[in-house]
């Protein structure tokens, strides 16, 4: 039991709205761009997550299509956000 993936293939069971004991939570997450295949910038990603001063993008945890990815922009100090990690 790999505890992540679907037994048999390669593709996640659930996503980041979804915590281990099963229950759903809603919060935003950083995703530190605009779109999934953007390159981040230092300004979008709090300094490369180093910073707690300016804004960074975000999406909504709980939202399959619109705005899961790109919801807007928080103050880079909310501590309580998730983090999309996307290799390129």
């Amino acid at each position: 039991d790999n505890g992540v993936f679907a037994v048999g293939s390669k593709r996640l069971e659930s996503g980041i709205w979804q915590k281990g004991d099963g229950g759903y939570v809603s919060s935003i997450v950083w995703t530190g761009t605009t779109d999934i295949s953007a390159v981040p910038t230092l300004a979008d990603t709090c300094t490369d997550w180093t910073s707690s001063m300016g804004t960074g993008r975000v999406g909504s945890s709980d939202n399959a299509r619109s705005g899961y990815w790109d919801n807007g922009t928080q103050n880079c100090n909310i501590l309580a956000a998730r983090l999309y990690c996307i290799e390129q």
